[in-house]
């Protein structure tokens, strides 16, 4: 999160134009964020970004004001905080293997169960779709959990 208003902070990655190479890990975060061909450009010409920029290439998720960043990280929280703790765990380990990961070896991954927290997309948008009265598949149990429906 970035609190600025647009165009407010400008963010210089300045590295070879001050003659050293890149640093704090950046060689490692940057082309993961914006990709290597952007990470390229930024570091070989010593661009500086404005937050809207920023932002626009996934370097920051965010830009509002600095009087809004409490209220702001506080949303993010409290939606956060909404979803069962073992679905959010799941769910990183998941985006984290996948990032690395082949497509075939990301989806297996997707499929196979996390204790507690896993539920493949298909089956709880049955379960969902059954839930809200629509006929979903036969054979499966007509009660869903009310800790699997989103509010």
């Amino acid at each position: 999160m970035c609190a600025a208003p647009p165009r407010a902070v400008t963010l210089g990655l300045n590295f070879t134009t001050l003659g050293v190479l890149p640093g704090l890990g950046s060689t490692y975060h940057l082309p993961r964020l914006v990709g290597m061909g952007k990470a390229l450009e930024l570091v070989l010409s010593g661009a500086k970004l404005s937050s809207d920029d920023a932002c626009a290439i996934g370097l920051v998720q965010r830009v509002c004001a600095p009087g809004e960043v409490y209220e702001e990280a506080r949303q993010l929280a409290l939606a956060m905080a909404r979803v069962r703790p073992e679905v959010l765990a799941a769910a990183r380990k998941a985006l984290r293997l996948g990032a690395s990961a082949s497509l075939e070896d990301a989806i297996a991954n997707e499929k196979s169960p996390e204790p507690g927290a896993h539920q493949p997309a298909q089956e709880l948008a049955v379960k969902l779709e059954f839930a809200a009265g629509g006929r979903g598949v036969p054979g499966r149990a007509a009660r869903v959990p009310r800790t699997a429906l989103p509010e």
